[in-house]
């Protein structure tokens, strides 16, 4: 019987490498758009920009505070009342969006409340304040 020599292999073998990747483009292709396909819209978002129309007197201000507690402008509502709430204010005024100032601290359960409210009285334009001003 006739032993073999022994030689080197000068070559690098890229299997393993080109499975990997196939796993991988797999989860990156297949796997990620499911974890996106619950039963969520997708919104158009948008850098943060300036809103001069929220300084009108007639703009209708929404705020959640830190309590959970929801105000029309200076008046405390319920969620239940908001969109009754929106739909008054939108037939007394010619702007048709909302402006939130959301506390930080305040559940997010409550601000998805506030869209919700705003979804139902038909108000697809949402501006969220991330400063409040003195006199709000």
């Amino acid at each position: 019987m006739r032993r073999r020599q022994n030689q080197l292999i000068c070559r690098i073998d890229t299997s393993a490498f080109s499975a990997i990747l196939w796993v991988l483009s797999y989860i990156y292709l297949c796997a990620v758009p499911s974890i996106h396909s619950r039963n969520h819209t997708w919104v158009n978002v948008k850098h943060s920009i300036a809103q001069p129309n929220a300084l009108r007197e007639d703009a209708l201000h929404i705020a959640v505070v830190r309590d959970s507690r929801i105000f029309f402008g200076s008046v405390y509502v319920l969620p239940e009342q908001l969109p009754d709430k929106i739909k008054d204010g939108i037939r007394q005024r010619a702007e048709r969006k909302i402006y939130i100032y959301a506390d930080g601290r305040a559940p997010y359960s409550v601000v998805c409340q506030v869209l919700d409210a705003a979804r139902q009285a038909n108000i697809e334009n949402v501006a969220f304040i991330t400063e409040l001003r003195d006199n709000f």
